[in-house]
């Protein structure tokens, strides 16, 4: 049966080998096309190398909230705490100006028609509010507002699948199968700064398949996280930007 895998990456967070070993497993599972839902700099040591790379292999890319800042400088101190600023204000000095362009060019939201797909950084209803969907409650709302059947997002570094029937599914089988009478916002996890208590790199696929299913898996990978540690090392960034990515937190 033909399948066409979709790989969604999101909150890259210039962690290159993160986002290196992310891709090489995107290559091994057969993924055909790739959507990013933003945040691919801030925090870490290689911003623009992560937007190299996300730039080549990805269809749609999706402003997010570390992004809007790398580009949109005015304020900044009043929208993150003083890590993620010491994090975005390095990744300012890292990035060109046709860097600072493309995102200021990239869209808030998007939709697929074909697949049935939204795409966001932290919520479809209200992208520029950068509202943090982390309870039942927020997602309980946010499935009433999308027009389509599944919603992926980020922002929140926390992987998660909501539906609107189910509610939150508290343990994933490797491969869930997204019931046709359900809408789903799935959250996707963060590759490069997990916040879930796991150190491992976390993207998703979806599935369709030529008989009209859809299953979603969510992929773990691990990395060199000493490696990105010692780079963030070398360039000055605060120590607990990287000791946290051994804990996944």
């Amino acid at each position: 049966m033909n399948r066409l895998r979709i790989g969604i990456v999101s909150d890259i967070h210039s962690n290159f080998e993160a986002l290196r070993a992310v891709c090489w497993d995107m290559r091994r599972q057969r993924v055909k096309i790739v959507y990013c839902l933003g945040d691919v700099v801030g925090y870490g040591p290689f911003p623009e190398k992560c937007l190299k790379i996300i730039k080549k292999i990805s269809s749609r890319i999706i402003l997010g909230n570390h992004d809007d800042c790398a580009c949109c400088q005015v304020g900044i101190e009043r929208r993150l705490n003083d890590l993620a600023l010491e994090g975005i204000k390095y990744s300012i000095e890292k990035l060109s100006l046709s860097d600072v362009d493309f995102f200021k060019k990239l869209p808030l939201q998007a939709t697929i028609k074909d697949f049935d797909l939204s795409l966001a950084h932290a919520s479809f209803s209200n992208p520029a509010g950068w509202d943090y969907v982390d309870s039942p409650q927020k997602a309980t709302e946010e499935l009433k507002k999308t027009p389509t059947r599944i919603c992926v997002i980020g922002h929140t570094h926390v992987s998660y699948v909501f539906g609107n029937k189910e509610g939150l599914y508290n343990e994933l089988p490797e491969k869930l199968v997204l019931d046709p009478e359900q809408k789903f916002l799935i959250n996707v996890g963060s590759v490069g700064q997990p916040r879930d208590g796991d150190c491992r790199a976390s993207y998703g696929i979806l599935d369709y398949a030529e008989d009209g299913a859809v299953f979603f898996y969510l992929r773990q990978v691990f990395y060199n996280i000493e490696k990105t540690k010692e780079a963030m090392k070398k360039n000055g960034l605060p120590p607990f930007l990287y000791e946290r990515l051994f804990r996944g937190e």
